[in-house]
């Protein structure tokens, strides 16, 4: 076991054997990469200290508390299969503890909170027009407020027969990242802009309607109050939901309908792919509960 080859051809045998979804064997893969390079650095027999010499290696790293939490489910899946195997008599990873995770880190809205928000009656206002345009646009696309409020009427184009939206991204200093505007999420914003009157390529995406600064960009604050009006509106009225949340929403319902960690990381900007695939280890854990297996077992 002491060698790095045979490392690499134990992920390779354990992926392939893995039932999971694509994404998720995907992320798993990554994960168990990491183990690898850990162990040119201390070439030993696995066991628990060296497990969890593994763990502080991770902490070390500054890596999220669910990044840390998918590589060690994922050492622990392999080391069940080495065991079952009989190529190592016990898994040294069980008994290593996970990093407790922050509360609330990605709560998403549920099916029916966003149907209620989607089926909200608009008036026939620029005002009513535009907060559903941001409505949209955060919850198809997943865009921070930040991006949401640099991007110009110009920044929408036409690639390839799709409608891109430019944005500056986070910790970048250009519009170099885009979302797609899916039909419905278009038409919603032509509607606004429509309803806005004269408007030059130039201009802010979204604007205030107050009469003391009508015309303006809009801040941060200004899209959050939006959003939380909406909120009280449908009666998505949980603690632990936040206008973020509904950045969260639109990743983990991308996940849910089938989108792969690539494409899911590309939509969402996220410098890492480990944080993408968070979300994916989330998502199996609820999709495939260990819990449900008790009750099978017990008839």
């Amino acid at each position: 076991m002491a060698n790095i080859h045979s490392w690499e051809n134990h992920i390779e045998l354990f992926i392939e054997n893995l039932d999971r979804k694509p994404a998720t064997k995907q992320a798993y893969h990554k994960a168990l990469k990491e183990w690898v390079r850990f162990y040119e650095t201390e070439p030993k027999a696995p066991n628990v200290h060296l497990v969890l010499q593994y763990k502080r290696y991770l902490v070390l790293r500054a890596l999220s508390p669910y990044t840390i939490s998918l590589y060690l489910t994922a050492l622990r899946g392999m080391f069940d299969f080495l065991v079952n195997l009989k190529r190592i008599p016990f898994n040294p990873a069980n008994s290593i503890r996970g990093i407790k995770k922050p509360q609330s880190k990605r709560d998403a809205l549920t099916r029916d909170e966003v149907l209620r928000l989607l089926n909200l009656p608009y008036d026939d206002t620029e005002e009513s027009a535009r907060n559903r345009a941001v409505l949209c646009l955060k919850l198809f696309t997943g865009l921070r407020d930040i991006s949401i409020v640099g991007v110009n009427v110009r920044d929408m184009q036409i690639k390839c027969g799709r409608v891109l939206l430019y944005y500056q991204s986070k910790g970048h200093e250009t519009k170099s990242e885009f979302v797609i505007l899916e039909p419905k999420v278009k038409s919603v914003i032509d509607e606004y802009l429509t309803k806005r009157g004269s408007v030059n390529r130039d201009d802010p995406l979204f604007v205030s309607c107050s009469d003391r600064n009508y015309g303006q960009r809009l801040t941060t604050q200004s899209i959050r109050l939006i959003i939380r009006s909406l909120f009280t509106q449908a009666h998505v009225t949980r603690d632990e939901i936040s206008p973020h949340s509904l950045r969260h929403t639109a990743i983990t319902f991308a996940v849910l309908g089938g989108a792969d960690i690539t494409a899911a990381r590309a939509m969402a900007s996220h410098r890492s792919i480990e944080t993408t695939a968070g979300y994916f280890h989330d998502i199996e854990r609820l999709d495939n509960p260990a819990e449900s297996y008790i009750s099978k077992y017990l008839h």
